[in-house]
């Protein structure tokens, strides 16, 4: 990953406040029609993206890797795979502060429980029976370890929940959401190519979300912005919160379907954005 710490210049370069891979703009696969900070401010015409479904799976399994951009696609497609050999042959269990038994094998199954559980809210109990399946434990602590480990290695960037002031009583769910810091390092744990991706769609759709949390985090760094997952009591989320510096918030919803599923995601952000009461949102949907 590129390390960017200076700030937006105003030339068109994207600077992060900490480490990323590419968003889609800088990669040259998004036309970046849509600002931010002129949706925030009222200004807002509807863009349609020029790619297709197939195009997004391979962004999905591609990455935003810098070494994998302009190459051959099996080239640019085994950037991430290579990565995610690294992470789990080598790298999680080679920090000295956080001291991991070698266990390649425990270190695969925790990465493809937690892409089976990214864009969720999954407990750490679900993701812990899950690598230890019926025979097996998985002591607490070391569990904690791992995730500690993935954390400091900026492969894995939980979602923090978003917990705004609201008219109703309607109590709001804290937990993170499971997010990695590319969403291709996901699709290589789960072993997937962007051919396989749609024998899974539901996987698919997660893993889009993903890709678009990612590119939305790159985004609002260079505005001084924060990213959050929104769900309450009622069962009713908002996959992302775009919160500006001037206490002004975005409800973000993601879909991969149709007009009408889009027209019910819409009216969903309303009703969610009509019950906090602050006076100024925006309502996105992607």
């Amino acid at each position: 990953m590129e390390d960017h710490s200076s700030r937006h210049t105003g030339n068109g370069r994207i600077i992060r406040k900490m480490m990323r891979t590419l968003s889609l703009y800088e990669t040259g696969d998004s036309n970046g029609s849509v600002s931010l900070l002129d949706l925030k401010n009222g200004k807002f015409s509807q863009a349609i993206s020029k790619k297709d479904i197939n195009d997004y799976a391979y962004y999905v399994c591609r990455g935003g890797w810098p070494v994998a951009i302009g190459k051959d696609r099996d080239i640019a497609l085994a950037q991430a795979r290579d990565y995610y050999e690294v992470v789990v042959t080598d790298d999680i269990f080679s920090l000295k502060d956080i001291p991991l038994k070698r266990d390649e094998q425990r270190a695969r199954k925790l990465m493809r429980s937690y892409a089976r559980n990214v864009s969720i809210a999954a407990a750490d109990t679900t993701l812990r029976e899950d690598v230890a399946g019926s025979d097996e434990t998985f002591d607490k602590d070391v569990f904690a370890k791992y995730l500690n480990a993935l954390r400091n290695l900026y492969v894995i960037e939980e979602l923090p929940a978003w917990n705004p002031n609201l008219r109703s009583q309607t109590a709001i769910r804290t937990k993170e959401t499971r997010h990695f810091t590319d969403p291709s390092i996901g699709a290589a744990a789960l072993g997937i190519t962007p051919e396989g991706i749609f024998k899974d769609i539901t996987t698919f759709g997660l893993l889009f979300e993903s890709l678009v949390v990612h590119d939305l985090r790159v985004y609002a760094d260079t505005i001084d912005a924060r990213v959050y997952k929104y769900r309450d009591s009622k069962r009713r989320e908002a996959d992302a919160v775009i919160q500006f510096n001037d206490g002004s918030w975005a409800l973000v919803e993601v879909k991969l379907g149709g007009e009408e599923d889009i027209k019910k995601a819409s009216e969903n952000l309303i009703k969610i954005a009509n019950d906090i009461d602050w006076k100024k949102w925006v309502n996105l949907h992607f």
